[in-house]
């Protein structure tokens, strides 16, 4: 593989191929949404939607960290723009297809409203018993308002699987615990 092909690994036809491509999505996401994202939840949105390589999507934050366009609050490690190169961010973006900005603004709205989720519900893994191999245990437990709704504990047989359970919980909480109830208080 060469050089050209390791930032283009990944990226889906009509994503972004060059470093200020990904430089001016990156500013444009973080102007136009209403929320922040973390350095990690923003590599992962590049990544996931395949509009950019990690690695080129990693560079371009990089520049913009290290020109003053995008500053990381240390603590939380939240990326805001600097309100002086907010339009520049955002005149450079106008370059950019209108269905890249879109698929990026609907996948960073998944990975926060996910992240959300996963702050907001208690999700534990651990390996079943001490026997190697023995399988995994996930325990949920879902709160409102500091009073618990449900813990639940279920059994995985090997790692991908828990990862998989996980998942599938954090698609939609509150329609599993629905869902429970309803098996649980059927006739």
């Amino acid at each position: 593989m060469d050089g050209q092909e390791s930032f283009t690994q990944g990226v889906v036809p009509g994503g972004l191929q060059r470093r200020d491509e990904a430089m001016a999505l990156i500013g444009w996401l973080l102007t136009s949404l209403p929320q922040p994202l973390t350095r990690d939840a923003l590599l992962c949105v590049m990544a996931q939607s395949g509009l950019a390589n990690y690695f080129n999507a990693s560079d371009a934050l990089g520049e913009l960290l290290e020109n003053g366009a995008v500053i990381m609050d240390g603590a939380q490690e939240q990326l805001a723009v600097l309100p002086e190169k907010r339009e520049v961010l955002l005149l450079l973006a106008q370059e950019l297809p209108l269905t890249v900005r879109e698929t990026a603004l609907e996948t960073a709205r998944q990975e926060q409203a996910l992240a959300r989720r996963a702050q907001e519900n208690h999700i534990e893994i651990n390996a079943h018993g001490s026997a190697p191999g023995g399988g995994y245990d996930v325990r949920f437990r879902m709160e409102s308002e500091g009073d618990s709704l449900m813990q639940l504990t279920v059994f995985a047989a090997d790692w991908p699987q828990a990862q998989m359970i996980r998942a599938k919980f954090l698609e939609n909480p509150a329609r599993f615990y629905e869902e429970v109830i309803q098996l649980l208080t059927r006739e």
